[in-house]
């Protein structure tokens, strides 16, 4: 339900008369995950690709399948990403490179392209 409250509240900023958002960039922050032996609690992550996973079926890693590489599937699947699964079309969206390959130059500390 959280995604559907800030998705309206989002569309009604944005359509407000009273802000004018024509030279703003909006950055939308998420929660995720990764190994603990890669990040630390707290790391801030770029991302080209966002899943959401409010309509998606998670399960537990430790009861998870040999054979699933991700605990995730799409709803009414008993494997992973089954083609006749319950999809809505936004699970899993590219981000535009462009804009997520610009924060790297606004952020100190960042990695450079080359």
């Amino acid at each position: 339900m959280l995604a559907a409250n800030a998705a309206a509240t989002t569309m009604a900023v944005g359509l407000s008369e009273a802000i004018d958002l024509s030279h703003s960039y909006i950055m939308v922050a998420g929660v995720g995950g990764g190994p603990p032996d890669k990040i630390t609690i707290g790391t801030a992550a770029w991302t080209d690709w966002v899943v959401n996973g409010d309509l998606v079926t998670e399960l537990d890693v430790r009861e998870m399948p040999p054979d699933w590489r991700y605990p995730k599937a799409y709803l009414g699947c008993s494997h992973p990403w089954c083609p006749d699964g319950f999809r809505a079309g936004n699970e899993v969206f590219h981000l535009d490179p462009t804009m997520t390959g610009c924060l790297s130059r606004w952020l100190p500390g960042c990695p450079r392209d080359p």
